[in-house]
């Protein structure tokens, strides 16, 4: 795809669907994220994708066939949640000190590593932690979670955004870099 494109096709889009008005934020990344564009789907037809380019201050890039599409929390949802206290609620961000992130402490913690970590997460079934994780640079090893995209390649000292939800014996998560 050239960084002039305004359609991208994708292996599948079965299962997307958009209302009159309704867009999809996208992430475009390489392999190990250290590059990536967000963009706007604003249609579907079969599995080709009409997008705009260059959200939340990224660049139009070039991209091979192949690359890593995904759809998770950016930057700017999670700006729009924090300053609208995350729809109804007014939830205010926990700053987690251990390493087991438990949504008793609220959906929405911050971690910043000390040292090397293996984090788990207590969740019950339906339950999304958004975590805003800086590794520092150390190390983390996570537990068994179903990523969307590639499991997340933290840069040091760098905020990630990270989403976790628990689907009955399953997590899933989702993840961005902050640029």
């Amino acid at each position: 795809m050239t960084a002039a494109a305004t359609s991208m096709t994708v292996a599948s889009a079965a299962g997307l669907s958009l209302a009159s008005g309704e867009v999809y934020r996208l992430t475009i990344q390489n392999a190990d994220a250290s590059l990536y564009e967000l963009v706007d789907v604003t249609a579907i037809s079969g599995n080709t994708l009409t997008i705009e380019r260059a959200k939340e201050g990224t660049t139009a890039q070039e991209w091979a066939a192949g690359i890593v599409v995904l759809c998770g929390v950016t930057a700017e949802q999670l700006a729009q949640l924090n300053s609208s206290g995350g729809g109804s609620s007014n939830e205010t961000w926990y700053t987690a000190t251990s390493n087991t992130l438990n949504i008793a402490n609220g959906s929405k913690q911050k971690r910043t590593l000390t040292a090397a970590a293996t984090l788990a997460f207590t969740l019950n079934d339906g339950d999304d932690l958004t975590l805003i994780l800086n590794p520092s640079t150390y190390a983390v090893t996570w537990p068994t979670i179903t990523w969307f995209g590639s499991t997340p390649s933290l840069t040091a000292s760098k905020e990630h955004a990270i989403v976790i939800s628990r689907d009955g014996s399953l997590l899933r998560g989702w993840w961005q870099v902050a640029a």
